[in-house]
Formats: structure tokens, C-alpha cells, sequence
């Protein structure tokens, strides 16, 4: 019996496929041989093979079976990161640095006394890079250096441990991912099938691990570095396969990291570069004692490579236990970059929703990141712009991975607001912000900061608009004038309004009665202690004063004492929903 296919002998092709095969319409992820593609051509030598079927590739440093599978979550391999994207998604960069922003930028190099200074890089040729870095540089559309990469790649370079400080968006990844790759692509590192990698760089969130092992596998294309991932919120299994098969640069969260060491599926004995990135935001977060773990299990001549954007005690604390002979690098001041506008609207909470909308209509060709203070406020006010057709996205942390993913990919793709907690305010590449809303303030000024440095980056220009409702944080407040004015900006009679001491009162007493409110709730209303249960021993059958609970077991219920007015008053006050 002859097949429609014997023209193609040896070749199977599945039924359900030959007539789509025939009509050249198939489109499914399953890759289907062709004689065609292995078919050397005319009077050609078997060296000069000519491959001229649609289904051809360049030859890559990965599998690209493995990057379009499916993993945890129902991303494929790429989209998680376990693997790097095709080479035209890879390097399908629009955004161009505006290197002008930058000139004048104070730069503060500190060295201890007993290390010769190093000089720093005029320009990328000074950093005598190899040309598979230049090219992978100028595919970055890097046309020359940001002031942090100026000051710290020679001193990475120089083998010396560093505290960088620069604002957000400075270029602070590739300012420590070019002198890694740099270092272990010229010493011909061997690779195993086990994972000891050679550099760790550790990071607060799943996203800016994702961010920055793309900045790696930008960086790195072309050489035989075996770039890991390791975040939480997906599969072990699926990030495990290719950590298997042996690892030079890993990137990963604190959380999977020490899973995956206490499972032995990784080992941190040949580590020589240790990076935190966003420093100060993981140890705000609560990583401190995972990140102390892990680098208790890494060898003490290493380098370790610290960026942050401020530098709080717990900072400076590990400078002083896990480092040697640190330069410290400040870049600029540990504020707001100068390029952004910032302004503050004082208005009624009725007010803030009308607001928004208005400011929407105005910045109709930028894209737009307002930040809310609750996961549920933020799904609301997604959900009244969806209301008025506005293409809206939202990113909170209760959020699952896949769900994360694909709106950021919406939000890059098509949609131009996205509404969000502070979960987007630092590690997401979210380039082309031209708006920054504080629908709600931040309760730090750290938050502040970064939440609006979303904007501005690399350079380039933004604007940032805050809502303001009384009661407000008078610390808070102050900081955003500071900030206002030395950017130049100008305070509106309003926000001048509201730096009279006098407009404070009214939120300083709220706090004063809510801290009352909270000591009346625990003296009347119950305890925690066991004590005032009757869960201490011998003395449960003992009398408890002032006790609220229903009638025990063990003992009628005591006389209540009475409450006098203003006692009474003060209780009214408590505010439940806070509890």
C-alpha cells in the first residue's frame, strides 16, 4: 500500500496532520520532521549542508524543545524562566536609556585604606570586555555606561567586595551581571551535572528574579553559561530538571533557595560571587535569617557584591559580619531621581475615583501605574475602570503565578493602566511608565520612593501624583515636600496647607485614641494569656478580674465592673475593622 507520503520516506507523519501537512497549514507547538530540512543542496559537500525549511534554527546554548514546554502553572519553560525565550523574543528591546539624565550625577566612592582605588570606566571599551559581551551589550542598545556601572564593574572587576547604593532604575543588574559573566566565560569554567554554582545572586521577589535572569540570558547569549532559576510560587520539580544538569549563575528568592539546600538538590561550596540585589527590601520583607543561612554554607573567600537602594542597620550590620574590605559606592542621593515631576492632590476619599479617571483622560498616551493600599481596594477600582471600557490589569499578591505573568504580559502588550499593591513597587521591569498614582500613600517614605521610581528610569523622564486625605502622616507628608522641593518642584497652597502643624493635630489625637482603644479592647473584652483563661494549673479556679467571657465550667461569671462615661466614650472609639 502506498502513503501520500513516501515522497517524504522514513518520515512518519500522524494521520490527523498529512492533510494540513499537504496544505503547509500546521501550526501546532509539535515539531513534525521534513525531508527538506536536512537536505543538503545541489553539488554541495556534506560540510555545506543548506537548511531551508521554516522549521531551522541557529544552533543555541539550550534545548528548544524544553522551552516550549509546559510547566507548573501552565506557563511554558520560557515564560517561567527555567529556560531563555528564542533569540527574536530575547532581545525584543524598545526602550532606549536617555544617558543625558544622568550627567552631573554626584558619584561617592569610599575605599578602605588599605586598597588602591580603582579608575573609573570613560566608557564600555575601557571595560576590555570580550566581544561576545559587546555584542550582547549593543543588542541591549547600550550605547554607554550609567554612573553605577561607571564606578562599580572596575571595582568588581579589581576583585573587591561592594556596597552600591544608587536610586531605582540606575542600572544596578547589569552593573554586577556584566563582570561575572565576564569573569567566568574567560576562565573556561568546567561544567557537571550538579548544581554548584558559581555565582548566586539573590533576590526579595519571584519577579525580579525573573527580570534579572533575563538580563543574564541577554547578556550571556552566545557562551556555554548555564543561567538557573529558583522562585517561589511554581513547580520544584519543573525548576529542578535543569538544575540537574549543572548550573553556573543562579538567581533565585531566599524561600526556594533554602528549599532546594535543604533537599540537596543544590551545593554552595564553589560559590565565588555572592550578590543581593535589592538588599534592604529583603531584609525589610523578613529574609535576613534565610539570607544568613545561606551564606553561612558558602565559602569565606568568595566576593560579595551588595546593591540597594537606602542602606537601614540591618544593611549595614551584614556589611560589617559577611564582608571584606567593602567599597561603598553612593550614587546620587538615596531619594528621587531627578528626572521625575512630582505633584500631591489633596482631595476628599469621594473625590479620589473622579480624580483618577480625569488623570487617565489626560495622560491618555502614557502608560499608567496607580498603586493602591489593599489587595481588594485594588480589584474594586480595576473593576469600576473596566466599567467605563478603560483596559485595565491588576497585580496583587494573592495572585497566582500564571495569573501575575499574563497580566504584566497584557500590560506590556496592548493594555496601558495597571493597578497594583506594592508588590510592583521595586524588581518588575515595567519599562514606559509615564505615570505614577498614589491613589492610596505608602506608609514609609522608603515606599514612597520606590513606588514612584517606577517611573523615570533609565534616564528617562515621568511624572508621579499623589492622592492626600486627611488624617495623614505628617512624617510622610514632610518627606514628599523635601522631595518636591529639591527636584524643583513647587509646593501647592493645599500640601502647604496641610505642613501647618495645627491640620496634624487631628491625626496625631485619632492615633493617641486608637492606642487607648487597643488597651481598653484587651482589658475588657478578653485575653490571650493563659493565665486569664484558667489555664494555669492549680490557680485555674482562682478569680479573674474584669472578665468578659461567657459563663465557664468551672465558675459563675464575676460581677462586671461599671463602666463610667467616658470610659465608655473611649471604647466607642475603637475602630473594628483595624482589628
Amino acid at each position: 500500500m502506498t502513503d501520500k507520503n513516501d515522497n517524504n520516506p522514513g518520515i512518519y507523519v500522524p494521520p490527523q496532520l498529512r492533510q494540513q501537512l499537504e496544505s503547509g497549514q500546521v501550526t501546532s507547538n509539535i515539531y513534525v520532521p521534513q525531508k527538506q530540512a536536512f537536505k543538503p543542496a545541489q553539488n554541495s559537500s556534506y560540510k555545506q549542508q543548506s537548511y531551508t525549511s521554516q522549521n531551522s534554527q541557529q544552533p543555541r546554548n539550550f534545548d528548544g524543545f524544553n522551552q516550549l514546554k509546559t510547566v507548573g502553572g501552565g506557563l511554558t519553560a520560557s515564560e517561567a524562566m527555567i529556560y531563555p525565550p528564542i533569540e527574536r523574543v530575547l532581545f525584543d528591546i524598545e526602550k532606549r536609556a536617555i544617558y543625558e539624565s544622568f550627567d552631573g550625577m554626584k558619584q561617592d566612592i569610599t575605599f578602605p585604606t588599605n586598597i588602591l582605588p580603582t579608575k573609573n570606566a570613560e566608557s564600555i571599551i575601557d571595560l576590555q570586555l570580550p566581544d561576545i559581551i559587546m555584542k550582547n551589550m549593543a543588542r541591549c542598545h547600550y550605547s554607554q555606561l550609567t554612573p553605577i556601572q561607571t564606578c562599580s564593574i572596575p571595582i568588581i572587576q579589581a576583585k573587591h567586595d561592594i556596597l552600591a547604593l544608587a536610586n531605582t532604575g540606575a542600572g544596578k543588574t547589569a552593573a554586577f551581571a556584566i563582570p561575572i559573566i565576564q569573569n567566568l566565560i574567560t576562565n573556561n569554567q568546567q561544567h557537571d551535572r550538579q548544581c554548584r554554582p558559581k555565582a548566586l545572586i539573590i533576590v526579595p521577589t519571584r519577579e525580579l528574579a525573573i527580570q534579572t535572569t533575563l538580563s543574564f540570558y541577554r547578556l550571556s547569549f552566545g557562551t556555554n553559561l548555564k543561567v538557573r532559576i529558583a522562585y517561589g510560587g511554581d513547580s520544584k520539580y519543573d525548576q529542578m530538571q535543569p538544575l540537574k544538569q549543572g548550573c553556573d549563575i543562579l538567581i533565585g528568592t531566599p524561600g526556594r533557595l533554602n528549599d532546594f539546600l535543604k533537599s540537596s538538590v543544590i551545593n554552595f561550596e564553589d560559590v565565588k560571587y555572592l550578590v543581593l540585589d535589592e538588599m534592604d527590601r529583603c531584609f525589610e520583607d523578613g529574609f535576613e535569617i534565610q539570607v544568613k543561612t545561606l551564606v553561612k554554607t558558602m565559602p569565606t573567600k568568595r566576593q560579595t557584591l551588595l546593591f540597594s537602594a537606602t542602606n537601614p542597620p540591618a544593611v549595614l550590620h551584614f556589611v560589617k559580619d559577611y564582608t571584606n574590605n567593602v567599597v561603598q559606592v553612593k550614587i546620587g542621593d538615596s531619594g528621587v531621581c531627578k528626572q521625575i515631576v512630582q505633584k500631591v492632590m489633596v482631595l476628599k476619599e469621594s473625590q479620589k475615583f473622579e480624580q483618577l479617571v480625569q488623570l487617565i483622560e489626560e495622560y491618555k498616551e502614557q502608560k499608567i501605574l496607580v498603586f493602591t493600599e489593599t489587595k481588594r481596594k485594588t480589584g474594586n477600582l480595576a473593576y469600576e475602570l473596566n466599567q467605563k471600557e478603560l483596559r485595565v490589569e491588576q497585580l496583587h499578591g494573592d495572585m497566582e503565578q500564571k495569573e501575575r505573568t499574563m497580566a504584566m504580559s497584557r500590560f506590556k502588550a496592548g493594555s496601558r493602566i495597571l493597578i497594583c499593591t506594592d508588590v510592583a513597587q521595586r524588581g518588575i521591569d515595567l519599562s514606559g511608565i509615564g505615570l505614577v498614582i498614589n491613589y492610596d500613600l505608602p506608609k514609609k517614605t522608603e515606599d514612597y520612593t520606590h513606588r514612584i521610581g517606577r517611573t523615570g528610569r533609565v534616564g528617562t523622564a515621568g511624572v508621579a501624583i499623589s492622592f492626600v486625605t486627611t488624617p495623614v502622616d505628617y512624617n510622610l507628608i514632610t518627606y514628599i515636600s523635601q522631595q518636591i522641593k529639591e527636584n524643583g518642584g513647587e509646593i501647592s497652597e493645599d500640601l502647604q496647607g496641610l505642613l501647618s502643624r495645627n491640620n496634624f493635630r487631628g491625626s496625631r489625637d485619632n492615633g493617641d485614641r486608637r492606642e487607648k482603644s487597643a488597651y481598653v479592647e484587651r482589658r475588657d473584652y478578653g485575653s490571650n494569656d493563659r493565665r486569664d483563661r484558667g489555664g494555669n494549673g492549680r490557680d485555674r479556679f482562682s478569680t479573674v478580674q474584669q472578665s468578659a467571657r461567657p459563663e465557664s465550667l468551672f465558675k459563675p461569671v464575676p460581677q462586671q465592673p461599671k463602666i463610667d462615661i467616658q470610659q465608655q466614650n473611649v471604647a466607642e472609639d475603637i475602630d473594628w475593622d483595624e482589628m
